[in-house]
C-alpha cells in the first residue's frame, strides 16, 4: 500500500498534473480572448503607431528581406515552431531527469511568467502582425507541417508579450547551467538571438514583443527564486502529494 501511494504521489505523477492543470488554464484564458476580436485588431493599431513614433517600426521590411531566400524562410519557421513546445517538452525532461533542483526552478519560472503573460493576454490582446495584413504574411504556412492554425490552446491574440522568446531564454538559461559542453552552451546562447528574428520575420510577433517578453521571463524566475527560498517552510503546509521529496535518481547530475 505504502508503495503505491508512493508511486502516485512521486513526482513523475505531480509534474504532468501541475502540467496539465497550468494547461487547462491557458485553455480557458484563450476561449476568452478568441471573443475579442475587435479589441485585438485596434490594439495592434496602437501599437504599430507607438513603433512608427519610435521609429522601430521595421518588422515589415525585416520580413520582405528574408522571403527571396527561400531556405533561410524555412529555417526560422523550424525555429519558430519547434522552439517553443517541442523544445519545452524536451529540455523539460531532459532537466527532470539531469537536473531535479534546476528543474524545479525552470519550471516555477515558467509558471509564475505564464501566470502574469496570461493577465495581459486578458487585458492587452494583440493581433500578431499575420493577421492584420497590411503586406505581412503567414510564413508558416509555406513549410510542411508547420502551423498553430485551430491547434487547441493557442491564442491567436497573445502577441504581447512574447513568450515564445520569454520561454526561449529560460529554456537557454536551463540548457547552459545544465550542461558543460561548450558547443551544447554556445547552442544556448544562441537561441533566445534566432527566436526573436523568427518570431518578426515569420510574421507572428512586433519587435517590441520581445523585450517585453523577456522582462516577463525574468520576473517569473525572481520570483521562482524568491520562492525557493522560501520553499521549506511553504513545504510543509502543502498536502503530500505537492511535496517535492522525492529522491533524485543516482545518476541525476548535471552533464
Amino acid at each position: 500500500m505504502v508503495r503505491v501511494r508512493t508511486a502516485v504521489f512521486s513526482r513523475y505523477v505531480r509534474e504532468p498534473l501541475i502540467m496539465a492543470v497550468a494547461y487547462l488554464l491557458y485553455y480557458l484564458v484563450r476561449s476568452h480572448a478568441a471573443e475579442q476580436t475587435v479589441d485585438a485588431f485596434t490594439n495592434a493599431g496602437q501599437l504599430i503607431r507607438l513603433e512608427r513614433d519610435l521609429g522601430i517600426f521595421r518588422e515589415l521590411s525585416m520580413q520582405a528581406a528574408t522571403l527571396p531566400y527561400e531556405g533561410l524562410t524555412h529555417l526560422f519557421n523550424v525555429i519558430y515552431f519547434y522552439g517553443h513546445f517541442p523544445l519545452i517538452i524536451v529540455v523539460g525532461a531532459w532537466l527532470f531527469w539531469k537536473n531535479p533542483p534546476l528543474y524545479s526552478l525552470i519550471r516555477n519560472a515558467f509558471l509564475a511568467s505564464g501566470a502574469i503573460a496570461l493577465v495581459v493576454f486578458v487585458l492587452f490582446p494583440v493581433a500578431p502582425p499575420r493577421l492584420i495584413g497590411a503586406g505581412f504574411i503567414d510564413t508558416l504556412q509555406y513549410t510542411i507541417a508547420l502551423t498553430y492554425d485551430n491547434s487547441p490552446g493557442v491564442n491567436e491574440f497573445a502577441a504581447v508579450p512574447s513568450m515564445h522568446v520569454g520561454w526561449n531564454l529560460l529554456l537557454a538559461l536551463g540548457l547552459f547551467l545544465s550542461v558543460r559542453n561548450p558547443i551544447v552552451r554556445g547552442a544556448a546562447l544562441l537561441l533566445p538571438p534566432a527566436m526573436i528574428l523568427s518570431t518578426v520575420v515569420t510574421g507572428n510577433h512586433y519587435l517590441v514583443d520581445a523585450p517585453l517578453g523577456i522582462i516577463v521571463a525574468l520576473f517569473g524566475l525572481v520570483i521562482a527564486l524568491a520562492a525557493r527560498s522560501y520553499w521549506p517552510q511553504i513545504e510543509r503546509r502543502l498536502p503530500s502529494w505537492l511535496r517535492e521529496v522525492d529522491k533524485p535518481p543516482a545518476e541525476a547530475e548535471p552533464a
